[in-house]
């Protein structure tokens, strides 16, 4: 019989006892996630300084692609080594390619620095998932995960800022070397909070499946590189991306411990229902925001850092409705989940209508406000589904499989969306032509209405698609899903 899990507060998570633990966890979530942006907003900076133009995506793509690879792989070396050493290994990889960034002298060695860092990434942010499931109470796991989920709309909120600040202060290295300190301190948590209570490795019996996630990896950087060449080119590339999963889904049939857990593939179950949930949550969020900022600045003139402004706006929103959500994990995650997508779906539907009446500007903050919010419910109701029914399956496999296709879902759903708006642009609207204070006109006018248009009604299909499927997660926690260590 299910029951709602014990009551419990965001002051547990500091308590003594945690302090640490949480702390490792929250910062590891945010030195991954804040490189993305703070590269980001560093990397004219640095093919300014390096040249490489033609490698200018690569460095972010490199990033998320070894990320995406080894979200699988740490989860495997758990179970094998237990907690801490893998920590530490993702820690020295993130470490390495954070160097080897730094010291680049050409592009191609930054490219190949970003790939070692996300490497690293791959195990801080799927790591803290793996702790929850073992180390804190049924009763704590929502705040826990919201409080992880908080930290992504804190790092997409700071990392530009941060970025800026650092170019302005110093030069473009120190946009890797900071991460040598912070890395220090996520290690130093770790030790603290782990040493003495980890859970006994499951030694050797279980196979780390390393050429799953690289399968995946290729095939998924191919299919997303299709979405940004011409034709014939980007055909031939689609295709050999289909051969690629095709092998993929070869070897997982094939090899005891898949990427992705079998019950994953079906959205029959609670694990399904909220991995496939939560990929299309993300597709969906980020289909939208891609072209706001454009809409903003070509239609009502508005400077790029007010038009910047839309997705603070949702990440706060995402922040504090994952706070105030995890204190009313009673409701059960199909509840909550519900709430979520309901949510995403009336902001992103906000946003359609106001590109396509034209509305004033404060309408587009209100609409991503509401979708940042649907978000920050929804994906700590994913998460929360899929940590009830981890001990079903083998160690972090199943969180890992909800951050590996909520990755690959973000990745996508901002690649779809370029896709069908530049499909909508019909060559008549130029992105990089768009000039600061502005307003585009005439013929061009109308083919950014119609690019915007298709990328936030492909964002609305999306998120619509979750509600069905998340029937199937389950009304309520289930009382004691995991046996927690000993605090």
């Amino acid at each position: 019989m299910s029951t709602p899990p014990p009551s419990a507060t965001y002051r547990e998570l500091i308590a003594p006892g945690r302090r640490a633990l949480s702390a490792a966890m929250v910062l590891a979530i945010l030195l991954a996630a804040l490189d993305v942006l703070v590269v980001g907003t560093a990397l004219p900076t640095i093919v300014h300084d390096l040249g490489g133009v033609e490698l200018y995506a690569w460095a972010i793509s490199a990033y998320g692609l070894s990320t995406l690879a080894a979200l699988p792989i740490f989860s495997t070396l758990v179970a094998r080594w237990g907690a801490l050493r893998t920590m530490t290994l993702a820690v020295a990889a993130f470490v390495a390619g954070s160097l080897l960034a730094a010291a680049a002298p050409s592009m191609l060695v930054l490219v190949i620095g970003r790939g070692v860092q996300g490497v690293g990434a791959g195990g801080l942010l799927g790591l803290p998932f793996v702790l929850i499931a073992q180390h804190t109470p049924p009763g704590l796991q929502p705040r826990a995960l919201a409080l992880l989920s908080a930290t992504w709309g804190a790092a997409a909120v700071s990392g530009p800022l941060l970025g800026g600040t650092i170019l302005r202060v110093a030069s473009w290295h120190w946009v890797f070397l900071i991460n040598l300190p912070l890395s220090a301190i996520v290690l130093l948590l770790a030790w603290i909070a782990l040493a003495g209570r980890q859970r006994e490795p499951e030694g050797q019996s279980r196979p780390v499946n390393l050429a799953g996630p690289v399968l995946l990896a290729i095939g998924a950087g191919l299919l997303l590189s299709a979405t940004t060449i011409p034709w014939p080119n980007s055909a031939l590339t689609a295709a050999a991306s289909l051969v690629v999963l095709v092998l993929f889904a070869c070897h997982e049939h094939t090899h005891p411990v898949p990427v992705i857990p079998s019950p994953a593939w079906g959205i029959g179950n609670p694990l399904g229902a909220a991995v496939m949930s939560a990929g299309l949550a993300g597709a969906a969020f980020l289909a939208s925001e891609t072209f706001l900022p454009l809409f903003l600045q070509g239609v009502w003139g508005i400077s790029p850092l007010g038009a910047g402004l839309v997705l603070t706006v949702g990440s706060l929103s995402w922040t504090a409705a994952s706070i105030v959500s995890a204190r009313h994990a009673e409701w059960g995650p199909r509840r909550l989940s519900g709430l979520g997508a309901r949510t995403l779906l009336t902001g992103l539907g906000t946003l359609f209508a106001a590109v396509a009446l034209t509305l004033p500007a404060p309408v587009l903050y209100v609409g991503f406000a509401l979708a940042g919010a649907g978000m920050g419910i929804a994906i700590t109701s994913y998460n929360t589904a899929a940590l009830d029914v981890a001990d079903r399956y083998p160690t972090g496999s199943a969180t890992a499989a909800l951050q590996l296709v909520q990755t690959l879902g973000n990745a996508s759903g901002a690649a779809l969306a370029g896709a069908v708006a530049r499909i909508g642009f019909a060559g008549q609207f130029d992105p990089q032509r768009l000039q600061p204070g502005l307003v585009v006109e005439g013929l061009a006018l109308a083919a950014l209405l119609r690019g915007v248009l298709a990328a936030l009604a492909l964002s609305v299909l999306l998120a619509t698609l979750t509600l069905p499927i998340a029937r199937s997660l389950p009304r309520l926690r289930p009382a004691g899903s995991h046996a927690t260590s000993t605090d």
